[in-house]
């Protein structure tokens, strides 16, 4: 074991220990402080170790360097995860959609309150362990494996960050498993169910059911959609979807014959003006939010919404269908019309901006003709 000496020529402790060659071999601290000498003798002892055995690493030579050197308040990364952390999030808020960049930091947050006092350590002290710890955290909470897989997709997506910017030399989430279960889907809603909902559905709720159902558009979209996206005399959508904003991907679709008819008889004069402005502006969440709103509109329409299995914990539970479903039925429809994937894919944005911008310019008959084959409700 490492032991400690003092020459009389100098003030600082020597860490005795067996050098990688196994070699016994003498080193000055450069401290004059028993217990951070031997902290650093301990730390060279115990790299010296993993070199004789072939299991030192790059990243390990980093940690080591940062702890010896944390004794004196320096240290090769001198940012924290908790540092990083704030920082990084302060970029996806600018960078990312606004909804996207709100799940992130409840789980970046969480992931920091896992790692309690080792939140203030450098970036390269977070070990898979680590990781592993919180995964199994979420577990024992009761959240589901697709939700869990979601929060160690960001918080490797944080890590990546770092690694990009020469921080840490390798990603501790990279090697961190968790149960492959299916992830789970909304279901569709079936020609009548749709039926019902638009014969129930009144004003901007009826858009907004034509506008999922015919054009695929998620909720966010149809909130913030104005009618300077629409070309009535093109029968055109023009939009940029939120959830892939960043990617500066803009739709065009064509209107089926239904929603063409709908918007024509609520068309006004306000081009700038939301196609729901009761609905614009408005929380998706909570009681009062815009998806609890249409489960109400579902049950008074006598849609059948029996809800997933309850997870234990803070695992939530989830209807079988919600507005994400009218989205769902949009490319159901369409493959049980016989609409080609690819062309299934540009009208739903499922696709690479390459394949998009094929299909919009080479193609936007075809997809015209495609939207054309859903059935009217």
């Amino acid at each position: 074991m490492a032991s400690l000496r003092k020459r009389s020529q100098s003030p600082f402790f020597v860490a005795c220990y067996y050098d990688a060659t196994g070699q016994r071999t003498q080193r000055s601290t450069a401290t004059t402080k028993r217990a951070e000498a031997m902290r650093i003798a301990l730390e060279w002892e115990q790299a010296a170790r993993e070199g004789r055995a072939g299991t030192f690493t790059v990243d390990r030579a980093r940690r080591v360097l940062n702890e010896i050197l944390s004794v004196t308040g320096q240290g090769i990364d001198k940012e924290s995860v908790g540092v990083f952390a704030k920082r990084w999030l302060a970029t996806k808020l600018s960078t990312r959609a606004k909804g996207t960049s709100k799940t992130y930091g409840p789980m970046i947050q969480g992931f920091l309150t896992a790692l309690g006092k080792k939140a203030d350590v450098p970036l390269s002290a977070i070990t898979p362990a680590d990781v592993e710890a919180h995964r199994d955290a979420l577990t024992k909470a009761g959240r589901k494996p697709s939700t869990i897989r979601q929060h160690l997709k960001v918080i490797g997506a944080m890590f990546a960050g770092a690694q990009r910017q020469g921080m840490i030399q390798t990603n501790p989430v990279k090697s961190v498993e968790v149960d492959d279960v299916k992830q789970e889907t909304r279901e569709p809603f079936m020609h009548k169910e749709l039926a019902a909902l638009l014969k129930e559905a009144t004003g901007d709720w009826k858009t907004a059911i034509l506008l999922g159902a015919f054009a695929g558009l998620r909720i966010g979209d149809v909130m913030a959609l104005r009618w300077d996206s629409i070309d009535l005399a093109d029968g055109t959508v023009t939009f940029t979807p939120q959830k892939t904003s960043r990617m500066g991907r803009t739709l065009k679709l064509p209107l089926h014959p239904s929603l063409f008819e709908h918007l024509m008889n609520i068309a006004g004069d306000d081009a700038h003006g939301f196609l729901c402005p009761s609905l614009a502006g408005r929380s998706t969440g909570g009681k009062t939010g815009i998806s609890r709103q249409f489960l109400a509109l579902m049950s008074k329409a006598g849609v059948d919404n029996l809800p997933r299995s309850t997870a234990r914990g803070k695992g939530r539970t989830q209807s079988a269908k919600s507005f994400h479903s009218l989205r769902h039925y949009f490319n159901t429809a369409l493959l049980s019309a016989g609409v080609d994937e690819k062309l299934r894919m540009a009208l739903s944005a499922h696709t690479s901006a390459q394949v998009n911008r094929k299909y919009s310019h080479a193609a936007a008959a075809s997809l015209r003709d495609a939207v054309a084959k859903l059935p009217a409700p």
